[in-house]
């Protein structure tokens, strides 16, 4: 808090802020009750999330397992939706089962489609939408060749967006524009030495407009990982790159993952392969530089040292430092726990060598977890915790030392639910999960604030960018707009048709740094 402000300051705050204590609150709802609801959905429990620039949420689903409509639902920062059910993007009736892919853009659209699994079908095309729900790629992406399916999508910067996908032992990676016209001549080419069955599992930055490509292939028993990079130019700039030696090899039991490293290079995170249900397994990581050299172990370093098995990593980074994110899912049979690790240089394990243990949950698969890092907070949000209480749905906070909150926020009641998505940012948290039983149940969301509560945030007065704070970029708006100001005018505090004295006075008073 500030205490340089003058006491003439002070009162033309509290002023101003007692004129517009009466402001709305946000769409967001306050019950754990009564989420947000997104959409229905029919004999399915899989969702993906993306949050764009604008600080808005994008959630895409197939709303049933066999005849199902590919739908996309955008959430406001203040909690209002695009659409009450969902925009209807592609329906299908040959009962094929369809994955929704989904990435942000920077000019807050999003690219989706419905991905068939296993490729055993053509895919929905891939669409491209605007804030407003608006197509702009009109008539979709269609990729070509026979079979390919879009894998993996991302979001360039410059606003072009790349698409991954494999056909044989060939995987294709294809530069689409805003308009959705392809940008290179021809889709790079990455020629594999391993059989067509394969899967992407990570299109990732380079921080140069190209691509880091990480993918899967079934062995005896185990999976090959293997990744590869493509540059701006849509030249291979190293081709395929074994990542965890074939023996043991990586689980065939859950799934890889990768992310960029802000620096130039990419971070790959699996489990050790082992057949026996009771064998400890180690979550292990390597990280590639630009050129695909490895920086660790050819065995890759160790998230944890404790002797445990460990599945279902998700990973997070911090831009600012670098340091890596991991929750995993961590025991056997006779009990597990979430647990969070924080990496830095050399995949130094900074809290602790066994991580931190965050809170048991039940025996089960994929998706029953997620995690974010935003303003120094790492938050894991976990379903079906062992103890349900008076939550399905909880949130837990763990500081930038490794320090966990011991106030946890129920999000949600004791309804039935699937899997949880969640992505932070200086405003709030935001959470998806799947509520009610697999033959009727809905897609829904929550926003929990900083402070814990649940719910949208009142407008903070004085935030003239719109960021939740009062500061500088704020002060900098009013000083623009001295003098007269025609309506409608934010840095006009007291309505009086100009900006002045009084208005400065206001901004101040409501300072927050």
């Amino acid at each position: 808090m500030r205490d340089d402000l003058t006491t003439a300051s002070r009162w033309c705050a509290a002023t101003f802020l007692g004129a517009v204590a009466g402001l709305a609150a946000a769409d967001w709802p306050s019950d754990p009750a009564s989420p947000l609801v997104l959409g229905e959905m029919l004999g399915a429990r899989s969702h993906v999330m993306a949050t764009t620039p604008d600080g808005a949420t994008w959630v895409a689903w197939v709303d049933g397992e066999c005849f199902g409509t590919l739908r996309l639902q955008r959430i406001d920062v203040d909690g209002t939706v695009l659409d009450p059910e969902g925009l209807a993007l592609d329906t299908r009736d040959d009962c094929v089962s369809r994955d929704a892919r989904l990435a942000a853009c920077p000019d807050g659209s999003v690219v989706v489609t419905g991905t068939a699994v296993g490729g055993s079908s053509p895919d929905s095309p891939i669409h491209r939408i605007g804030p407003d729900g608006a197509p702009i790629w009109t008539a979709g992406v269609v990729l070509p060749g026979i079979g390919g399916a879009a894998e993996q999508m991302l979001g360039l910067a410059g606003g072009d967006a790349l698409v991954a996908w494999h056909v044989g032992m060939v995987i294709f990676v294809q530069r689409y524009a805003p308009d959705g016209s392809p940008v290179w001549d021809a889709p790079a080419e990455i020629i594999t030495t391993t059989g067509p069955n394969k899967r992407i599992f990570g299109l990732e930055p380079d921080g140069a407009d190209g691509a880091f490509v990480a993918w899967d292939n079934p062995l005896t028993y185990t999976r090959l990982i293997s990744a590869a990079r493509v540059g701006a130019d849509g030249a291979v700039v190293f081709g395929q790159q074994q990542i965890a030696p074939p023996n043991p090899g990586s689980s065939r039991h859950t799934d890889p993952v990768a992310i960029a490293d802000h620096a130039g290079g990419v971070t790959i995170v699996w489990t050790q392969s082992a057949e026996s249900a009771t064998t400890p397994v180690p979550l292990r990581m390597q990280h590639l530089l630009a050129d695909g050299t490895p920086t660790l172990d050819a065995d890759g370093a160790r998230i944890s040292l404790d002797s445990a098995r460990q599945y279902h990593a998700v990973v997070g980074r911090d831009a600012t430092t670098g340091d890596l994110f991991v929750v995993w899912r961590d025991g056997g049979f006779a009990g597990q726990t979430v647990r969070a690790q924080r990496l830095g240089p050399g995949a130094s394990r900074l809290w602790g060598d066994g991580g931190i243990a965050v809170a048991p949950i039940a025996i089960g698969g994929a998706g029953r977890f997620d995690a974010s890092w935003s303003m120094e907070t790492l938050s894991v949000v976990a379903v079906d915790p062992v103890d349900p209480g008076d939550a399905s749905v909880r949130v837990y906070r763990i500081d930038a030392g490794g320090g966990l909150d011991p106030a946890v926020v129920a999000a949600s009641d004791t309804t039935m639910t699937g899997g949880v998505r969640a992505s932070a940012t200086e405003a709030a948290l935001v959470t998806t999960w799947v509520r009610g039983p697999v033959n009727g149940a809905t897609v829904v969301a929550q926003s929990v604030n900083p402070d814990g509560t649940l719910g949208g945030v009142p407008d903070v007065f004085g935030d003239l960018t719109g960021d939740g704070a009062v500061n500088a970029a704020d002060l900098a708006v009013l000083l623009a707009s001295w003098g007269r100001c025609a309506a409608p005018c934010v840095a006009d505090l007291n309505g009086d048709g100009a900006v002045g004295p009084n208005d400065l006075g206001a901004l101040l008073g409501a300072w927050t740094g």
